[in-house]
């Protein structure tokens, strides 16, 4: 009776503790809409409304795991909701990467495609969580308990962390070698928070893939994604706002193109994609 009542009692304060890390997570998500739905009516750019659906997708998402301790809803459905909503709010993020990354690299082909597979993987990855590797989700003492396969977490971990050091590192590669140029403050913003994208989110995949391989918070280990989805979100929201050009940084640049050799220029027009209409 008593190892019941310490179990009850554990699993209690984890629940609690999921609660706590989901309004933390809502409260976020709702800044971010706000943020990216102001930034997108002032610019209109397709990348930024891009990140504003994310934003509104994982409010929605935390919204629903939280309704779950209020309203009896079935924990297979907010299960299976928690994955799809996850996942493509991490297929967006990456596909923003992989854009600036595109077009800060003189449009590269071979780049685009490379960075295409992890998004393809994680699509994939939905696909095999959903099906092969499906978790088993069941409700006890007001909470919908996860039991998952370790290695979903393992893959999931593994997919995130090797596409954001791959993206993050070509756009790092083109700022730098922009930097050492032009040594403009512009690309020395872009430089510092790219390089603070590439750390922070890294570190915090793998943070996030131990911490839920422990099962830290037992079965509700996994809204510890929205965590790395909501720190990865508002680190993107952060370049977004340092990508704007301004005049005086135009001005700084141009009279450096005219004295540089066509090599040069070279690479100043591909800083300019880096700036380009759509992000």
């Amino acid at each position: 009776m008593d190892k019941n009542n310490m179990h009850d009692e554990r699993t209690f304060k984890e629940y609690m503790f999921s609660v706590m890390f989901v309004t933390v997570g809502f409260s976020c998500f709702i800044w971010q809409s706000i943020t990216t739905g102001w930034m997108f009516y002032q610019t209109r750019k397709p990348v930024v409304a891009l990140v504003l659906m994310q934003a509104v997708l994982g409010v929605i998402a935390t919204f629903v795991t939280l309704l779950v301790s209020f309203v009896e809803v079935d924990c297979t459905f907010r299960l299976y909701f928690s994955v799809i909503c996850v996942n493509i709010g991490d297929m967006t993020l990456q596909f923003v990467l992989l854009w600036k990354a595109y077009l800060g690299n003189n449009r590269s082909r071979v780049m685009l495609s490379l960075g295409t597979l992890p998004i393809l993987a994680i699509a994939v990855f939905i696909f095999v969580n959903l099906t092969v590797g499906k978790s088993i989700s069941h409700f006890n003492n007001g909470a919908c308990l996860t039991d998952y396969p370790t290695y979903i977490v393992v893959i999931k971990a593994a997919i995130d962390f090797t596409s954001n050091i791959f993206l993050s590192g070509c756009f790092i590669l083109v700022i730098y070698r922009h930097y050492r140029i032009l040594g403009n403050s512009i690309q020395k913003a872009l430089l510092t928070e790219g390089l603070i994208y590439c750390f922070g989110v890294c570190i915090s995949n793998i943070i996030t893939g131990i911490l839920i391989t422990l099962q830290i918070l037992g079965g509700n280990s996994p809204v510890l994604y929205t965590i790395d989805w909501y720190l990865a979100s508002y680190l993107i929201i952060r370049q977004l706002r340092h990508n704007k050009p301004t005049t005086t940084s135009h001005l700084q640049i141009r009279p450096k193109i005219d004295i540089e050799s066509s090599q040069t220029c070279s690479q100043c027009i591909t800083l300019n994609r880096i700036n380009h209409p759509l992000l």
